[in-house]
């Protein structure tokens, strides 16, 4: 018991780690291409942020495991979930309410851990891992996702001067947020299928 917390925990870790590191790195990239005056729609922006975090967000258990297979499979499934997440949640920032933002993330990354929690146990040649691994990412996708939309927004919108310091780590608290989460679900619908296929 003890060493299956350790297992999903160190994933936890390691995604919460993938998540800081890559929305830091997608939020810089979108803000240089936005000073450099590159023209993209909402859709594509949204997209690209996706597929950037998604790279990072993707290769956690291969980079743990030490399998580059495993890595690079992850990272393409993050690129493409988190792209193709990107791309359907941007029609969600034209909505006016309070909760645009989360919703807009959640969606994102409800897609994009779908596919990553599906090509993950696909590597592992397992039906009832894709199955809930695909299951699993959905929701740590929107659990995460919501948990850090709402750190970074209550960062942002209640500290009463956002320094530039202050913004970048709201940012990477937003992503370490969202791959915690993810990672966590992830990592415990595996730990749950091996352990119920031992049984």
């Amino acid at each position: 018991m003890l060493a299956s917390a350790a297992w999903v925990l160190r994933r936890s870790v390691g995604g919460a780690l993938a998540g800081a590191v890559g929305w830091t790195v997608a939020m810089g990239a979108s803000r240089v291409m936005a000073d450099l005056q590159v023209e993209t729609g909402p859709e594509l922006e949204m997209a690209f942020s996706g597929g950037v975090a998604g790279l990072f967000l993707g290769s956690v258990a291969g980079l743990l495991e030490r399998r580059a297979v495993k890595a690079l499979a992850g990272a393409a499934a993050g690129l493409a979930g988190g792209a193709a997440g990107g791309w359907l949640a941007a029609g969600v920032l034209d909505l006016q309410f309070a909760y645009t933002y989360v919703l807009a993330l959640a969606l994102m990354w409800s897609v994009g851990g779908a596919v990553l929690g599906l090509v993950l146990g696909g590597v592992e040649r397992s039906w009832p891992q894709a199955g809930a691994g695909g299951v699993a990412g959905l929701l740590g996708g929107v659990r995460g996702a919501a948990v850090g939309a709402q750190l970074y927004l209550a960062i942002n919108f209640e500290t009463r001067h956002v320094t530039w310091t202050v913004s970048r780590l709201s940012e990477m608290l937003e992503g370490g947020a969202l791959g915690a989460g993810l990672w966590c679900s992830l990592s415990l619908a595996r730990r749950v299928v091996l352990e119920w296929r031992r049984a």
